[in-house]
């Protein structure tokens, strides 16, 4: 399957998702915490360094907005945790035990990534890459990740309480619903104190257009901590997993 019919393939999932009520989202405190898959390892791992290494190399102005290699994961969920809510999203997440089983107790979950996509701010200068990512492909994988999103989704929502919320979903009408991607390059504040660029050039990933960056082999799903420092490996903290089939 060709790049474009991939990319149309992956839009259309990403608006064809069944999910919790959603929540305004202005004022709302921002995710600090999220479910992850790993991408850290196998042989889209040789393919996630070589882009890391083409950026670096030619254009080492970007160099504090392309991922690390050891980083790259998946996003299945946002949770905005506070003292309040920390210990019911653990225990939330630990219940989910169920759904992997449900969905994963006799399917070894790989994912096949190849392709580069971005998301785009609509700026008064014009279309704008903020963020390149590639993308899993369409397949029997990807259609029972998504199915399991669902669920996990909806399992979380049922567990926290009104007062002290943990899922967080951004309900602004530009935010596509769940879209499952890996994250290459995002433009964000770092602790340079220099200027943000205004976009991503298309010459820094457009060699990778239709590169294929290969399998993983999903190991499990991880509540993970966006900030602070990594584990050993250079992977998010983590503050609890579940294991999948291996």
């Amino acid at each position: 399957m060709s790049a474009q019919p991939q990319r149309s393939f992956h839009r259309a999932l990403s608006h064809s998702r069944k999910q919790p009520p959603r929540r305004p989202s202005s004022g709302s405190p921002r995710p600090n915490h999220f479910v992850s898959i790993r991408l850290n390892a196998g042989p889209c791992q040789e393919h996630f360094a070589a882009f890391y290494q083409h950026v670096t190399t030619e254009f080492p102005e970007l160099q504090a907005y392309i991922i690390p290699p050891s980083e790259m994961h998946l996003t299945l969920a946002l949770l905005h945790l506070n003292e309040h809510n920390t210990s019911s999203a653990i225990a939330a997440f630990a219940e989910a035990s169920h759904v992997v089983r449900r969905h994963f107790s006799d399917y070894l979950l790989d994912l096949e990534f190849g392709g580069i996509d971005t998301f785009r701010s609509n700026w008064s200068t014009g279309q704008k890459t903020r963020v390149v990512y590639t993308y899993p492909k369409p397949g029997p994988s990807l259609s029972k990740l998504a199915s399991f999103v669902d669920d996990l989704s909806l399992h979380l929502a049922s567990k926290q309480s009104r007062d002290s919320p943990f899922l967080w979903i951004d309900s602004s009408p530009d935010r596509a619903r769940f879209t499952p991607h890996c994250t290459l390059m995002k433009l964000k504040r770092t602790g340079n104190s220099g200027p943000i660029p205004d976009h991503i050039p298309d010459a820094a990933y457009s060699r990778f257009q239709d590169f294929e960056f290969g399998s993983a082999r999903i190991a499990s799903i991880e509540l993970s901590i966006m900030m602070g420092p990594k584990e050993s490996d250079g992977y998010y903290r983590s503050l609890a997993s579940i294991p999948l089939p291996s």
